[in-house]
């Protein structure tokens, strides 16, 4: 008949409270129209209602659905709080993994940069790690190496050259000495008239 009527809805829950709609959102869903906006309940509690057109058997109704904000808002605080926790949970394997990552490539290294020292300050027993690795700090590793073998080998070889050295040097005093010893002797048979020598 073109009028619009309202009809009370009643809960026999006791928690269950029914809030009055708001008649320009009922007017609009019987117009045709779904229409949402925004109500307080009894309890002053904020409260969107979203109102749909139903036609039945001739009569054209509007359904109401009301939810609060505290509802309609859970799936996505929930969804929010996941988002920070499984960012939260990545967040720390990523830290973990760097922790991990740059341990593997700094503790070898500073191995590394020790057994240089020592073989800079002469410690030619020092004992280079991480050769069998086979990245670059086993590269580096296996060069340090070679250095430490090569300055072994110097070291030998000069303690050899001292030997030689020191064996030249007896060889020469002891034919100087000969030598003087012969010349001697030369002089002397020369001043006793004996040029035979």
């Amino acid at each position: 008949d073109g009028k619009m009527r309202t009809q009370s809805s009643f809960s026999t829950d006791p928690n269950v409270l029914i809030t009055p709609v708001r008649s320009d959102i009922v007017a609009e869903a019987i117009g045709g129209q779904t229409v949402t906006g925004a109500i307080d309940d009894f309890r002053g509690q904020h409260m969107v209602a979203m109102a749909a057109p139903l036609e039945f058997k001739g009569t054209r109704w509007a359904v109401v659905a009301m939810q609060s904000d505290a509802e309609l808002f859970a799936p996505v605080n929930s969804m929010r709080n996941w988002m920070l926790l499984v960012g939260g949970a990545l967040l720390v394997i990523a830290a973990l993994g760097g922790l991990l990552f740059s341990r593997s490539v700094t503790k070898p290294i500073t191995r590394l940069t020790g057994a240089m020292k020592a073989l800079a300050d002469g410690q030619l027993d020092a004992e280079v790690k991480g050769s069998g690795r086979s990245d670059e700090i086993g590269e580096m590793a296996r060069t340090v190496e070679v250095s430490r073998e090569n300055a072994l080998k110097i070291t030998s070889m000069t303690d050899e050259e001292r030997a030689a050295s020191e064996r030249r040097r007896i060889e020469r005093t002891t034919m100087m000495q000969a030598l003087q010893q012969s010349f001697g002797e030369v002089v002397d048979a020369a001043v006793a008239g004996d040029f035979s020598k």
